[in-house]
């Protein structure tokens, strides 16, 4: 989360700051746009003992978009980047180049571990490497769905 983004004009912290903060992340990140986003659902809030104990935010995003168009918008975006920008801010908005889409029905039945998850992709299974706080974001989503999160 950005502060550009969650702070409001008088440099305050609030809900709805919140609530932007995390849309232009997802944005940033995965070139979702607000508009596509139907949901926005708080899973946790935890600290990232692998990060110094940095503050982590889990939540579950909901898109009017298929998987399809997700990945379409996501490629075509990385490539309009060109390697001669000099914007650093701009050079770092992805944590990532590829985007792997995993049937939310499959996770339930992932194996997990500190630094990798081996989950189905399509007709093949998988180890994905993840850091840490990626796999805690995982499981709550797990546990979210354990608990009659979206119907499967």
């Amino acid at each position: 989360m950005k502060a550009k983004y969650a702070l409001d004009g008088h440099q305050a912290f609030t809900l709805p700051g919140l609530k932007h903060a995390i849309l232009c992340e997802i944005e940033d990140e995965l070139k979702i746009p607000a508009k596509h986003i139907t949901d926005l659902l708080f899973l946790a809030a935890y600290r990232d003992l692998v990060e110094g104990g940095k503050p982590q935010l889990a939540f579950a995003a909901y898109t009017s978009l298929t998987s399809d168009d997700v990945l379409i918008n996501f490629t075509e975006s990385l490539s309009r980047k060109t390697a001669a920008c000099w914007d650093k801010e701009s050079m770092e908005l992805e944590d990532g180049k590829t985007l792997l889409p995993i049937d939310i029905s499959d996770l339930p039945h992932a194996v997990i571990s500190q630094n990798a998850i081996k989950v189905r992709v399509g007709k093949q299974s998988r180890k994905l490497p993840m850091m840490p706080s990626a796999i805690a974001t995982i499981i709550f989503f797990i546990m979210y769905l354990d608990n009659g999160g979206i119907e499967q």
